[in-house]
Parts: C-alpha cells; sequence; structure tokens
C-alpha cells in the first residue's frame, strides 16, 4: 500500500499549516516512494515566507515538513504607494506589515514586536519576495539580526536606520 496519509508540519509560526499543505501540491493518491523531497522542497521555499524546507519519507505513510522561516526583523515604506513592508535579515521584503500583524495575532502565544523603520532608502516597486536592492542595507540588516539573536540590550532601543544619503553608511536612531 504506502499512500502517503499524513504530513507532519513543524517549524511554521508565521505560516498556518494549510497553507505549507497547499504548496506542496502532493497528490491525494500517491505512494510514498513516488514522492520527490527535493522537488516538494522547492515548492514550499517559493514561499515567501519560508527560509529553508527539509522533507523526509517516514514508511510506511508519513511525510515530514520541517521549516525555517524568515525572521521579520524591520520595517520599510516603500515610497511611491507609502505602504509598509516587513524586511528580514537579507533584505527580503516578506510581506505587508497588516498581514504580519494578522499572522502573528492568529498565533495566541505571541505578541507583537516592535521592529525599526528603515529610512531613507528610495527602491520602488518592490514587492513580497523581493529583496532591497542597496547591499549596504543588507549588511546593515544581517549585523542586526546577529545582535537581535544575541539579545544585545541596544537593539531595544533601536526605532529607526536611516540612510546618510550616499548609499554608504547609515544611523542608527
Amino acid at each position: 500500500l504506502f499512500l502517503v496519509r499524513h504530513v507532519q508540519v513543524s517549524g511554521n509560526f508565521l505560516l498556518e499549516q494549510g497553507e505549507v499543505l497547499e504548496a506542496l501540491q502532493v497528490p491525494s493518491r500517491i505512494r510514498i516512494w513516488e514522492v520527490d523531497p527535493e522537488d516538494l522542497e522547492s515548492r514550499i521555499e517559493k514561499l515567501v515566507l519560508v527560509h529553508e524546507a527539509t522533507v523526509k519519507r517516514v514508511l510506511p505513510h508519513t511525510l515530514v515538513v520541517s521549516l525555517s522561516e524568515r525572521n521579520p526583523i524591520a520595517d520599510w515604506v516603500e515610497p511611491r504607494e507609502k505602504r509598509i513592508f516587513v524586511v528580514d535579515e537579507e533584505g527580503v521584503i516578506l510581506c505587508a506589515e497588516k498581514e504580519l500583524e494578522k499572522r502573528i495575532a492568529a498565533n495566541k502565544d505571541s505578541e507583537p514586536t516592535l521592529r525599526p523603520e528603515i529610512r531613507g532608502l528610495v527602491d520602488q516597486g518592490n514587492q513580497p519576495g523581493d529583496r532591497l536592492e542597496s547591499e549596504s542595507v543588507g549588511r546593515l540588516l544581517s549585523a542586526y539580526g546577529i545582535a537581535l539573536s544575541r539579545e544585545e540590550p541596544w537593539t531595544e532601543r533601536v526605532e529607526a536606520f536611516e540612510t546618510t544619503g550616499d548609499g554608504g553608511g547609515w544611523i542608527l536612531r
């Protein structure tokens, strides 16, 4: 028999299990050895909020999906439409701020956190899944992400990152 009957998803905090299952697109009647884990991983990794995914087959009939979601650490206001987007430590635009707040509210064990705002960056027309074009903002957010993971006390007081205008430097407010 060996039909896929169960899919176990772990590591999802911002994503709902249904979103992950929909991205997998596993046919309702497929044998476990007919499933290509790498193909399923690439499907899941197309979701903007997913950083990395691993899919394993567990006999006789279970797929185990482990996710690593992107970490929303800053807000960026798109200059043309003035919409607020959430950005991760790699400068990837994750989603609109309001969507993130809904996702966090759906998780009863968490509270919204304050994120610094990125100011002065004039990238226009970017949408979720795009990366902010400034190379220096990527380095800034990466360093800030490391400080957050180390629970550095000064990170709680940062309200904004402002560009110096020449694209080479940033001021932390």
